[in-house]
């Protein structure tokens, strides 16, 4: 079995491999190191990978050495092969990072759009040859509308649950239908814009955030676990094991 962490920008996420098939997932806001160690117990854990944004690899790592489990700790120094192979930037993050090899393993021979929905939203552009074209990162609906709350003196926190209308009839529904709304139609923007390029474009949609996309003409597929695939793919390239992965 795998243990992937992926630690973001608002919580941590964790879960459990066999071969292919996630066996437990959990999310934390707060603090999951002593979850962590519970799990570690509870699971036959071969080797462990530990993604994060938010600079925690040096609480992570030793707990999981002391755990006896072969680790990887994605940074810089980690991943040059993978720089080299798709033409990426040495500050790629490493989520980012997973999307994109778990992207190109399940459509090596397509031109793709990744979008990551989360804190932030990010978009990834793979050509069919496995090239990196390049990317953009906005922000997402949460921040969205905390950054109009913190930002001005009036308007108030607005939570994404509600009502939703295409366009609002107060502050709230404005507020809310700006940031939720105004996500879809970015990322539908995109994905336009990119399919007059690559008409052969598919769109790999993940991310805490949902979205309701849709596009004439486009192939969209919404992938959850996208982040923990590839972070397992680099993980088995890593450190290899005697078992057969499928």
């Amino acid at each position: 079995m795998e243990l992937i962490v992926d630690i973001g920008n608002s919580s941590a996420k964790i879960a459990i491999f066999e071969e292919r098939n996630i066996v437990f997932q959990d999310s934390c806001r707060n603090d999951f190191l002593k979850p962590l160690d519970e799990i570690i117990g509870k699971y036959p854990i071969k080797r462990s990978i530990v993604s994060t944004v938010a600079g925690l690899k040096g609480k992570v790592g030793p707990q999981l050495r002391e755990a006896g489990l072969p680790n990887v700790l994605l940074n810089d120094a980690t991943t040059p092969e993978y720089n080299k192979r798709y033409g990426l930037p040495s500050t790629m993050g490493s989520d980012r990072l997973g999307a994109i090899v778990a992207a190109k393993t399940k459509f090596p021979d397509r031109n793709i759009l990744v979008v990551d929905n989360g804190s932030c939203i990010t978009y990834e552009f793979i050509s069919a040859n496995g090239k990196y074209l390049g990317g953009n990162i906005s922000p997402g609906i949460y921040m969205r509308l905390q950054a109009m709350h913190t930002w001005t003196s009036l308007l108030p926190l607005v939570d994404t649950e509600g009502p939703l209308p295409e366009i609002g009839y107060d502050t709230y529904t404005a507020m809310r239908s700006g940031a939720v709304n105004g996500v879809n139609h970015e990322v539908e923007g995109y994905i336009r814009h990119t399919l007059t390029k690559y008409p052969d474009l598919i769109t790999i949609v993940t991310g805490g955030a949902e979205t309701d996309l849709s596009v004439k003409g486009a192939e969209i597929i919404y992938d959850k676990h996208l982040v923990f695939e590839g972070l397992r793919e680099i993980l088995i390239d890593k450190v290899p094991d005697t078992i057969q992965t499928k």
